[in-house]
């Protein structure tokens, strides 16, 4: 006699995202508790919020997909903290999270021009807000939460031109100056800004655009460029774009303009010039001009 094929178990019902309730008091335990920064509770929070249910397993995602360095590090640190935060011990917390490995900053290229070129022209057909910050973080060097979080107040006159405050890591400031192009993106957002000098200068319909939505935007523009690629039977030049590459791409194009590395240190807001130096590795088409101007090679 023929066995019918056992019935598959019914799927097991997803657990509960965590409550808003949970998610705040989780922030008051990162700021009485631990006394981190407001920038600092918004990101770990912000992780678990869209963790959902399984933060752990997000996490191991994350290092599996060879994630940004710094996406793997903030969202253990936040994992570890929530997971704290829940009960858990410190050996059991320990045995739970993955390690740390994700992709080294030095892994990233810049942009080249080519691929610059064909990122610019695909973002004109992107809507507002994102449209906006996308044009500008090559243009500034601006980290991408930088950018998300100016306001009508973060920007300067400046013999002319236009220059922004920015309040980078750990909450520190500093002042860069625009280009052309640069100032030209932020005067039409202030146009279209409101009046309060507190008003977001890239703003959704809740508020400042999130870094997030600038980060899914690259995902699109990355899958849109790939398939452009794959229909002229060439490889795509737009694989590894995120934020951060188009940080990258301005500190390079920066250099091989001529601006010096203690100038790019104080636009970038980094605290070692080491890590500045670390931004600069030349890709290809760089290192080939380099090598063609050398005579008799």
């Amino acid at each position: 006699m023929t066995r019918r094929p056992a019935r598959p178990a019914p799927p097991a019902p997803p657990k509960p995202e965590p409550a808003e309730a949970d998610l705040a008091a989780f922030a008051e335990h990162l700021r009485v508790d631990l006394g981190l920064l407001e920038r600092t509770r918004q990101a770990y929070t912000g992780v678990i919020r869209r963790a959902g249910s399984d933060p752990v397993g997000v996490l191991r995602r994350l290092v599996g997909a060879r994630a940004p360095e710094g996406t793997v590090l903030q969202a253990r640190a936040a994992v570890g903290h929530w997971l704290a935060f829940r009960g858990h011990g410190p050996e059991e917390i320990a045995a739970m999270l993955p390690a740390a490995r994700g992709r080294k900053s030095t892994e990233r290229d810049a942009l080249p021009e080519e691929a610059l070129a064909v990122y610019l022209r695909l973002v004109e057909a992107v809507p507002e807000p994102v449209r906006s910050v996308l044009a500008l973080l090559p243009r500034s060097g601006l980290r991408v939460s930088e950018a998300c979080g100016l306001r009508r107040s973060s920007t300067v006159e400046h013999r002319g031109g236009l220059a922004l405050r920015i309040y980078g890591k750990g909450d520190k400031p500093r002042t860069i100056p625009l280009g052309a192009e640069g100032a030209a993106i932020v005067r039409a957002a202030l146009a279209a800004a409101g009046p309060d000098k507190d008003a977001p200068l890239f703003a959704g319909r809740r508020g400042p655009v999130s870094t997030n939505h600038i980060r899914d935007w690259c995902a699109v523009l990355r899958d849109r460029e790939a398939e452009q690629a794959a229909a002229e039977g060439r490889a795509p030049l737009l694989g590894a774009l995120c934020p951060h590459v188009l940080r990258h791409t301005y500190a390079t194009r920066a250099l091989v303009a001529g601006m010096d590395l203690r100038t790019l240190q104080v636009i970038l807001g980094h605290e070692s010039i080491k890590t500045t130096q670390r931004y600069l590795h030349p890709g290809l088409d760089d290192l080939a001009v380099g090598v063609a101007r050398v005579p008799g090679l």
